[in-house]
């Protein structure tokens, strides 16, 4: 039995549009895990195993706060170091975050011709409803991206303790 002949309502979201959402919520957590081990590393040490004392310390943080505490572990870390990789690398994460953010957290019809509507409201002050057309290749381009983030803060980490 599919989905209109049990709710009475047709199916809203296109499994061509679910694959690349559930891309970017996975690789997004990835990048989470990515920048806590990071922080880890710089706080206790490379041979940080077992990790609990960096999980007691990252695990209830905002993704915001733990790129904070990543930069500012590395910097007390590797004072000495130039830290523009790690600026670059701080603001690219901020950046995919907000994308992402605004991605999951939207409402989502279509996706079977390779097009999605994203719908979202706010009410801050006042109601706002925001509509937009998204090419689903932009979605698969977010979580290529958020992939290759999460290399970048593993590359950026194994480089600092060479």
């Amino acid at each position: 039995m599919d989905a209109e002949a049990k709710t009475g309502v047709s199916s809203l979201t296109h499994e061509n549009l679910l694959k690349p959402l559930g891309a970017v919520t996975a690789n997004f957590t990835y990048l989470d895990g990515a920048i806590q081990f990071a922080i880890w590393v710089f706080l206790f040490g490379n041979d940080a195993r077992p990790p609990l004392l960096g999980q007691a310390v990252t695990s209830e943080l905002s993704f915001r706060q733990l790129v904070s505490l990543f930069g500012a572990s590395c910097r007390l870390r590797f004072p000495d170091r130039d830290h523009g990789q790690l600026e670059a690398i701080c603001g690219r994460v901020r950046e995919l975050e907000q994308k992402r953010n605004q991605i999951l957290h939207s409402f989502w019809v279509g996706g079977s011709d390779g097009k999605a509507r994203r719908f979202k409201s706010t009410a801050k002050g006042e109601l706002k409803l925001q509509s937009e057309e998204v090419d689903v290749a932009t979605l698969t381009s977010l979580a290529a991206d958020l992939e290759q983030a999460v290399e970048e803060v593993h590359q950026f980490r194994k480089a600092l303790f060479a």
